[in-house]
């Protein structure tokens, strides 16, 4: 049970985490939670993105030609369909592309910690019994790279293989989606136009 002081605590850091209160930090917070957008609303479309999909929208609708509102709800449906398959496509060559990085930059840290123990552990020459200034100017150099290159670089992050991962589940689901919508837009068409 928390003491009369711990509530009063409790109640004034509650005031403090209100949550973002501009309208560009509302517009940000709202999509924290999108990951592939196969159930999405075409209401989650920030503004920059209607006028596009407006447009996109647009050209499928004149190649259907859609006549009445069935037809028209499932035009809609498959446009949407597309429009987030695009995106989904989009997204997911995004996180190949940061996956191969990263296994790029990890590939180039352990080619520079193999050559900084290999400078490390290497025999001084016959005629010396200590490192010469060059030998240890190139061992710290090479520490030094390393550390400016894992300063630098993202370490391998398994987020990427779970958003990967999701990215395909949704483009599964999205086109089993684009099918239906495809299947009752040609089977309203072929009624209305009277083929069986």
């Amino acid at each position: 049970m928390a003491t009369q002081k711990q509530l009063r605590a409790n109640r004034a850091n509650a005031t403090k985490s209100t949550g973002p209160r501009t309208p560009e930090g509302k517009s940000v917070s709202r999509r924290n939670a999108f990951t592939h957008g196969a159930y999405a609303e075409r209401s989650t479309l920030l503004e920059e993105e209607r006028e596009a999909y407006d447009n996109f929208k647009k050209t499928i609708v004149e190649e259907l030609a859609p006549v009445g509102f069935l037809e028209s709800q499932a035009t809609e449906e498959i446009a949407w369909c597309y429009w987030r398959i695009d995106g989904n496509r989009t997204e997911q060559k995004v996180l190949i592309a940061l996956a191969e990085a990263n296994r790029r930059d990890k590939l180039f840290r352990d080619r520079m910690n193999r050559r900084w123990w290999q400078a490390s552990r290497s025999e001084p020459s016959s005629s010396e019994l200590m490192a010469s200034d060059a030998e240890i100017a190139q061992h710290c150099a090479l520490q030094e790279e390393i550390k400016v290159l894992e300063s630098m670089t993202t370490p391998a992050n398994p987020e990427i293989e779970r958003r990967r991962e999701s990215c395909a589940a949704g483009e599964t689901q999205l086109q089993r989606k684009l099918q239906n919508a495809l299947t009752l837009f040609f089977a309203l068409r072929d009624r209305r136009e009277g083929r069986p």
